[in-house]
């Protein structure tokens, strides 16, 4: 199981650091502009493919109805060859599935920890170990799969908020992405091309003045290496939604110059 490491210090580095005290943020930095962002109404709709396969997470019911108390989520896989299989269901909670890069494996969420398992639904393992700690819980929003397949990203709640925590799969050990502001849910977690930056989505809850709104903002950050990484061109501001926790897609372009982002539904259904 995952070393969790919650006394570790964080190292963030901002902009003003001189040249000479860290040489190598000119290589790390990123575009104080950042990239451009754009809704894309059609993230939603789209499905993983990955080396081939594709991944959907599926509702279903005798008769095609679905009621409330008793929806079947199915994990199902479509290989190159055309056959498509089950690798998981579940009569009580989304899975939030997530395809790897190379498309041989499959991370979701499944009584409150992350899983990993082949695409044929062999070996699978849990690779996360949060049960009996009060403290901390998984957001139900989709792992991310670094773009190296050595990673994974997601999303946990704490007593001071929600944040983004990065777990090497590898070593075991996770590091927690901590924001300027602690927002009620995260969700549309997603790694750029080049496995440096991490994008998200944060939400916060607004009842100022009876507003029953959300606004929603898109944060960065730079990951350095397994200790130290700083949030530039974070806290971006991309709209309102109706009060309520959004699960959301979001996408990089190749060239790392455009972050699409959409709301897809409410997390709880």
């Amino acid at each position: 199981m995952p070393d969790r490491d919650p006394g570790r210090r964080h190292v963030r580095l901002v902009a003003f650091v001189a040249p000479t005290v860290l040489p190598a943020l000119a290589v790390v930095a990123c575009n104080v502009e950042g990239p451009k962002q754009v809704k894309d109404t059609d993230l939603c709709s789209k499905p993983q493919i990955s080396a081939g396969r594709q991944i959907t997470e599926a509702i279903s019911a005798p008769d095609g109805y679905v009621p409330v108390d008793s929806k079947q989520y199915l994990i199902v896989v479509k290989n190159p060859d055309g056959l498509e299989g089950r690798i998981e269901e579940s009569s009580s909670a989304r899975l939030f599935v997530s395809l790897s890069p190379n498309g041989e494996q499959v991370a979701f969420i499944k009584d409150s920890e992350i899983h990993i398992t082949k695409t044929d639904g062999t070996e699978e393992r849990q690779v996360t170990n949060l049960a009996g700690n009060t403290d901390v819980a998984l957001r139900l929003t989709r792992p991310a799969w670094s773009p190296d397949g050595n990673s994974i990203a997601y999303a946990l709640k704490k007593r001071s908020g929600s944040f983004v925590s990065v777990l090497n799969l590898q070593t075991g050990h996770s590091r927690d992405l901590t924001g300027y502001s602690s927002p009620e849910d995260i969700s549309g977690i997603s790694w750029a091309p080049d496995g440096k930056i991490v994008g998200y989505v944060a939400q916060f809850h607004s009842d100022i003045n009876g507003d029953r709104n959300s606004y929603l903002k898109l944060y960065f950050f730079k990951l350095i290496n397994d200790s130290n990484y700083y949030s530039d061109f974070g806290g971006r501001d991309i709209g309102f939604a109706p009060q309520g926790f959004y699960d959301t897609r979001t996408h990089w372009s190749p060239d790392m110059k455009t972050f699409s982002w959409d709301i897809c539904q409410n997390a709880s259904q």
